[in-house]
């Protein structure tokens, strides 16, 4: 009898990130790598912010599909 073969697993490739966030008098912007948003509060930065680190390749595509976060 064959013994089966086992697959290779898919190589997962995570692109490294620069991530920056100012502070302004009323907001904040946040910019990743060469892109750049505007967020007016603290709860809707974190909320994003924790959005993007859980799955930043499907944010980027969001991004890049709709222009919208």
């Amino acid at each position: 009898m064959e013994q089966p073969v086992e697959c290779p697993q898919p190589m997962v490739i995570e692109k490294r990130r620069d991530v920056r966030v100012e502070s302004l008098n009323y907001g904040y912007v946040v910019r990743i790598d060469c892109h750049s948003f505007a967020i007016e509060t603290v709860d809707k930065l974190n909320k994003k912010l924790n959005e993007y680190f859980l799955d930043p390749e499907g944010i980027e595509r969001k991004w890049n599909e709709s222009k919208k976060l």
